[in-house]
């Protein structure tokens, strides 16, 4: 491995770059050998940037670290592996991710709380200005490049700890998906409630389904008794009681946590198992023109119908998205990517 050398010390952390759109071939994990270059090797350089001391670059990553290169090696088959998971589960949709040359930067961290779960940090571009946010979970973008954090759990000892491999893959897998959204549809995340916007990323991970069924004991976010009662019951009925119970909880600092993305997942949860073709529409058109656009009125009026306008601004503002973009009924371009028809 080659490296670069920054200008300052910090304590361990690990910044990783993802280039979004190419094929992963078996031996990405261990192509650590080339050099960064362009803005990678500026950004890499700049300690006030990466704050880190090495990069090193695998197939779609240039990382920026101190750690060993076997745990650099773990850290990158876990990346690459949960990219290859949402790009993989896209193309089953018929959505084919764009290869774009701006990269996704993240950074892996230690951090000391007595408790072991994943837990993601929202930042800015600069380390800096990361390290003095809370935990929690979510992205930024800016102007340049994105990028997400992952800081890792103590282990018995008091030490920073290794996370399980399938923790961290599908915590990943959840970032990454949202930074998929964010290249195929640029404002969606500006155009849509928060509760959609996570809703979308966690039905984008391909183990959705094993998460919406229980498998969540891995962390407190639990959506079991919520699934339990959508399929007990009238759908629809589910959803308005939902909306009106959680409301605007994304965007309400005393909501808990579990509850408002227990409300994301069970509402893309409904949309994707009781309404297929819909939901398959809503995917597919991620491709097309106007990102929200083309799936017709009759999904518009059928948002409305369901969840009517419990929680005022969100689903208006949910309703008023779909609707102009629909009635833009643009056309995709002819060098997009074709978008196959709803499932039946």
């Amino acid at each position: 491995m080659r490296n670069i050398r920054g200008n300052r010390k910090w304590v361990v952390t690990v910044c990783v770059t993802l280039a979004i759109g190419r094929a992963l071939p078996p031996s990405h994990a261990q192509r650590l050998d080339a050099v960064p270059t362009g803005p990678d090797a500026e950004w890499c350089d700049d300690g006030g940037q990466a704050s880190c001391h090495e990069c090193a670059v695998s197939e779609h990553f240039v990382v920026a670290h101190q750690i060993p290169e076997d745990a650099l090696n773990e850290h990158l088959k876990t990346m690459e592996a949960a990219y290859d998971d949402v790009v993989r589960f896209l193309n089953a949709h018929g959505i084919n991710v764009p290869r774009v040359e701006e990269r996704m930067r993240a950074t892996f961290m230690p951090y000391r709380e007595k408790r072991h779960e994943a837990r993601w940090v929202c930042g800015s571009t600069r380390a800096s200005a990361a390290s003095r946010m809370p935990p929690t979970a979510g992205y930024q973008r800016d102007k340049r490049y994105s990028w997400f954090a992952l800081r890792r759990p103590p282990d018995d000892t008091g030490e920073s700890g290794t996370l399980a491999a399938t923790v961290d893959r599908l915590t990943i897998r959840h970032e990454i998906a949202h930074q998929v959204l964010d290249r195929l549809v640029p404002t969606l995340n500006d155009r849509i409630p928060s509760w959609l916007a996570e809703g979308l990323a966690c039905a984008f991970e391909p183990d959705a389904d094993g998460r919406m069924s229980g498998s969540l004991a891995w962390n407190k976010w639990r959506a079991a008794d919520a699934i339990e009662r959508l399929n007990a019951g009238d759908a629809d009925a589910f959803l308005r009681a939902l909306l009106t119970d959680a409301g605007t909880a994304f965007d309400n600092p005393a909501a808990d946590e579990a509850d408002t993305y227990a409300v994301a997942w069970a509402l893309v949860y409904c949309a994707q198992r009781k309404r297929p073709a819909a939901f398959a529409g809503l995917l597919q058109q991620l491709a097309a023109e106007h990102g929200v656009g083309n799936i017709g009125d009759r999904w518009v009026d059928r948002f409305a119908d369901v969840f009517g306008k419990p929680d005022g601004d969100a689903v208006s503002e949910l309703v008023s998205c779909l609707t102009d973009a629909s009635d833009a009924r643009a056309q995709p371009s002819t060098d997009r990517a074709p978008v196959l028809p709803p499932a039946p």
